[in-house]
């Protein structure tokens, strides 16, 4: 199998197991994705960026992100700010569900508008260092909150 790239795409010549080409009234739909080993190898990747005029896939993707977005902002930093304010809520449960609060808060910064970005473009656009330190930082606040509901039952 070939692979062509052309500005940003990809096309896919089929091969038999010599290597030679095989002429397209010979391919059928299930010896496409075949290779010369009988494996079967993935469909190619178009690019998310194709999504974009698929309205029945990019407006519920892009409303439920939103709505996720919206919704873990506002209840996580109003937990943390009761937590804060109201000298009641100050026990060891309550710093935990604050801890929780503070990590998920984390990841509906880091994780929810960096896929939904993923989704929508057709490769990284924010570098290096970003793509590192999302990483990092996404599965630092999913630790902080498996850790963090670990001590909880613990505790209980």
């Amino acid at each position: 199998m070939t692979l062509e790239l052309r500005e940003g795409t990809v096309a896919l010549s089929p091969t038999a197991s010599g290597g030679t080409e095989l002429p397209p009234e010979s391919i059928t739909n299930e010896s496409w994705w075949q290779t010369g080993n009988d494996t079967v190898a993935k469909e190619p990747y178009v690019g998310a960026y194709e999504i974009l005029g698929m309205l029945w896939i990019s407006v519920p993707t892009i409303l439920t992100y939103g709505i996720t977005f919206v919704v873990g902002t506002l209840g996580n930093a109003l937990v943390l700010f009761c937590t804060v304010r109201y000298k009641r809520l100050r026990a060891a449960t309550t710093y935990y569900l604050a801890s929780l609060a503070a990590a998920d808060l984390i990841i509906c910064f880091a994780c929810v508008p960096i896929r939904t970005a993923e989704y929508f473009l057709p490769q990284w656009e924010l570098g290096l260092f970003m793509c590192k330190a999302i990483a990092y930082v996404q599965m630092s606040s999913v630790v902080c909150s498996v850790l963090t509901l670990t001590a909880i039952s613990i505790e209980r």
